[in-house]
């Protein structure tokens, strides 16, 4: 390849030497500068390649190091939200339970009132048959004339 390389500027240095008027040394040192320049642009073509290459290392490395930071991210949040629902799940497990001795403290509550209320009822029922009877007593002690009034005459007496 280099020897076509090497060709295709001995053509140019021909034409230089024809069009310049070069000898046989002109020839030669061209040819040479060529030859120099051409794999200068060959080394520039190899360290494009290599820098290429490493561009695309460096691209993949990169890569890489982002996708575990992701994973290692998304593995931190679903750690964080799985401690975050099971402490809801507790929370709410303990208000639940609250919420249920509340309920049953209300209901004991409840028929407590209710049993007072029937007391309550029962107390005044019993308080109106007192009283009920406690007038009955003082008209009976009316009539007899212990509570200091005549007794009433008695048509068995009178007769």
């Amino acid at each position: 390849m280099e020897n076509m390389a090497n060709a295709g500027w001995l053509q140019v240095g021909t034409l230089f030497v024809g069009m310049l008027g070069l000898g046989l040394a002109g020839l030669v040192y061209l040819t040479r500068q060529f030859n120099r320049l051409a794999d200068r642009v060959g080394n520039l073509e190899q360290g494009q390649v290599r820098l290429e290459g490493r561009f695309n290392h460096m691209e993949e490395r990169t890569d890489e190091r982002f996708n575990r930071m992701e994973e290692r991210t998304d593995e931190r949040f679903n750690r964080m939200e799985e401690r975050t629902n099971e402490r809801f799940d507790r929370m709410e497990e303990r208000t639940n339970e609250r919420f249920d001795r509340m309920e049953e403290n209300l209901s004991q509550l409840r028929d407590e009132v209710g049993q007072l209320r029937d007391e309550v009822k029962n107390l005044g029922e019993g308080l109106q048959n007192v009283e009920k009877e406690q007038a009955r007593m003082l008209g009976f002690l009316e009539g007899r004339g212990v509570m200091g009034k005549m007794p009433a005459p008695d048509a068995e007496a009178v007769s």
